[in-house]
């Protein structure tokens, strides 16, 4: 169908209030057949609550910022704009624009939008000067809603405000905002400010789990944020998490372990965390990642995870082979010639996202190799079957 009444019909739609289903469909419908909608439109449509809608307005209007007039109405509606809108054109804006918004962004701070509050002050963490530090105090602690806490809060870690710790302790109970506040902290890095976090860790959740300072999501990066620091009380603290019902607070406490791992140096310490952590490589899946990187900060731990090369469990033998050093001949040979844990070019093992680290076996690509492990392990060098040639192109028709 073409002509100038569906187009018509097609405009009509974006401005249906009833479905964003029927908003986007207009949308998507009038790109297809004029290109780009005007800026103007794409620019209103920033603003919508429908997801789809107002990220398609936005990825439509990315490459039109290249042409000046669009670019100057971005900018006013950044400066003078209404709600989302403004939040999402401030969004947009390539950095090299936010200097001259610096007042306009001041302003932002007390808007009635909390999106606007809230990427106001993440746009000013790049402009640290005494009065932007005063007003973004200010924001803080006027502030209602918990996203834009967070981005405010993140702004002042940023710049490791030291004023802000008891705004950051405020938002502790609030488990949206509450694990910025706990990194916040920890960037404070003083004696008070990692009080506050060995606090939270111990803390236990009341008879709701929101809010509260026992909130999962914020025991969980507590946990983790204390490994950071080499303090010779957090192995004590952490341990007793491992056993916790909550796969979060688990989590947050294994990643703590693992960052101790290049802090602490006592032996009884990191006999302690091993034994610990070997356990939960066996039992708990749910954390399995995170327990194969920690045990990664563990040298001393390779002995008996090579026991476990035969865990009739796929996943654990996957983070087995992970660990395994591509520079011991025995450890080559405890696989056979189909499993690969020699360094890849970029210099990560196969399952690694990172040097060192291990997402998982759900996005690895050598997975299926890594079965041929636990025949590896009992000498069996039956070479892979190869793959079947591909089907010769159809020649009918």
């Amino acid at each position: 169908m073409e002509g100038p009444d569906v187009v018509e019909a097609f405009r009509r739609l974006m401005d249906d209030a009833s479905d964003w289903h029927l908003r986007l469909n207009g949308l998507l419908g009038l790109t297809r057949r004029e290109g780009n909608p005007d800026p103007t439109v794409l620019i209103r449509l920033l603003g919508d609550t429908g997801t789809y809608v107002w990220g398609q307005a936005r990825t439509a209007l990315y490459p039109l910022l290249r042409q000046r007039p669009v670019l100057e109405q971005v900018l006013h509606t950044a400066r003078q704009g209404r709600g989302l809108s403004r939040a999402r054109a401030l969004d947009m804006l390539p950095s090299q624009y936010l200097d001259q918004l610096r007042d306009s962004l001041i302003e932002g701070l007390r808007d009635e939008c909390p999106g606007v509050r809230g990427m106001a002050a993440s746009k000013l963490s790049g402009c640290r000067r005494p009065r932007t530090v005063d007003a973004i105090l200010s924001a803080l602690a006027a502030e209602t809603d918990a996203e834009a806490a967070r981005q405010t809060l993140h702004t002042l870690g940023q710049w490791r405000e030291e004023r802000s710790l008891p705004l950051a302790v405020r938002w502790l109970d609030h488990p949206r905002s509450g694990p910025t506040a706990v990194w916040v902290l920890s960037r404070i890095d003083t004696a008070t400010a990692w009080e506050w976090i060995r606090m939270v860790v111990v803390s236990a959740p009341g008879p709701e789990p929101v809010p509260g300072r026992g909130h999962p999501d914020v025991r969980g990066a507590a946990a983790e944020a204390l490994g950071e620091r080499a303090d010779p009380r957090t192995t004590e603290l952490l341990l007793p998490l491992l056993h916790d019902p909550d796969e979060r607070i688990r989590g947050g406490a294994v990643r703590g372990l693992m960052e101790l791992g290049r802090h602490i140096r006592r032996r009884g310490q990191r006999r302690v965390a091993v034994e610990a952590l070997l356990g939960l490589l066996t039992t708990d899946e749910a954390i399995l990642r995170h327990t194969r990187n920690a045990l990664g900060n563990y040298p001393e731990a390779l002995p008996a995870v090579r026991r476990l090369i035969d865990h009739p469990s796929d996943e654990v033998r996957a983070a087995v082979v992970s660990l395994l050093d591509p520079d011991e001949d025995s450890d080559v040979a405890s696989c056979s010639p189909t499993s690969t844990i020699r360094r890849n070019p970029s210099g990560t093992r196969p399952c690694g996202g990172s040097a060192g680290m291990w997402t998982g076996t759900a996005n690895c690509p050598t997975h299926p190799t890594r079965r041929a492990c636990s025949a590896g392990s009992r000498r069996s060098h039956t070479p892979p079957t190869p793959p079947s040639p591909p089907s010769p192109p159809s020649t009918s028709g």
